[in-house]
């Protein structure tokens, strides 16, 4: 887990690979905390296939004005409460590969992004489904 770092930006380049994930479900506060941390850089390297928890996973994060989480697998993910929760400078997240389909809790998701304009999905789909979350998202479908 990065919570709490003092690090500015996280590189999650191929050396992440290295690390065996494929038994790890719960991501939950991976980041939390992190308020100097502005960037995460080749997140696509996270293998995230059999997340079932992300809850809180960027929570708190002040720093970034933006996350790109657009090759994300969100598959198997059932909880996503509080994943977003605090990131009050964050104004746009690209969530591209969102499916969300298999979430069952999702309280608070966006809670406090005061900041937040624009959230980036691939289908109608799962622009409804972040609508039933926070009606008053702005939703960009496609790419």
């Amino acid at each position: 887990s990065f919570a709490g770092s003092k690090e500015t930006s996280i590189a999650l380049n191929s050396n992440i690979l290295l690390i065996d994930f494929s038994n790890i479900t719960d991501t939950s506060y991976m980041f939390a905390n992190c308020k100097n941390l502005t960037s995460i850089t080749e997140m696509y390297n996270l293998p995230t296939e059999n997340v079932t928890d992300m809850e809180g996973m960027f929570k708190n994060c002040t720093g970034f004005n933006s996350l790109d989480l657009s090759h994300m697998d969100w598959s198997s993910v059932t909880n996503t409460s509080h994943m977003f929760d605090g990131c009050t400078n964050v104004s746009w997240i690209n969530m591209y590969s969102f499916n969300g389909f298999n979430i069952t809790n999702s309280e608070g998701m966006f809670d406090n992004c005061p900041n937040l304009t624009t959230v980036q999905v691939g289908t109608q789909a799962a622009a409804d489904m972040l609508l039933s979350i926070k009606p008053d998202l702005n939703i960009s479908i496609g790419a």
